[in-house]
């Protein structure tokens, strides 16, 4: 699967942030986006859909943080999503350390990860 899909989340979560004054955390989007219908459940599988639900918010961040530079800096962590008029100094420092993440959650193929492999992330979260 091409890793140049866009993801329709992309513009919903930049409202969202945008209109948060202070950080937002993961698992708040995901609410806000499923209140105006935008992120329905993506399997039968409970797990496989929390993973799913995941993947495309994280997907559709990472590729919100490339769109928006260089002039603003969109900090993603989980618990930590904030938007900065000004990215960081060394902005090479900070996209290296979500380097790793950002090339998992970039890359479509891991969208449809199966049920024992979520179960083994799952299990060592």
């Amino acid at each position: 699967m091409s890793n140049n899909i866009e993801n329709p989340l992309i513009w919903p979560l930049l409202s969202l942030i945008e209109a948060d004054e202070e950080s937002c955390q993961i698992h708040h989007l995901a609410t806000e986006l499923q209140k105006e219908g935008l992120l329905a459940d993506l399997d039968k599988d409970p797990n496989k859909a929390l993973f799913k639900r995941n993947f495309l918010l994280m997907n559709a961040l990472y590729q919100l943080q490339a769109i928006l530079l260089p002039a603003q800096w969109l900090q993603v962590e989980a618990m930590n999503i904030q938007l900065f008029e000004q990215p960081p100094v060394n902005i090479e420092q900070a996209m290296e350390q979500t380097s790793a993440l950002r090339s998992y959650y970039l890359d479509w193929q891991y969208f449809e990860t199966d049920s024992d492999d979520i179960e083994a992330m799952l299990s060592d979260f």
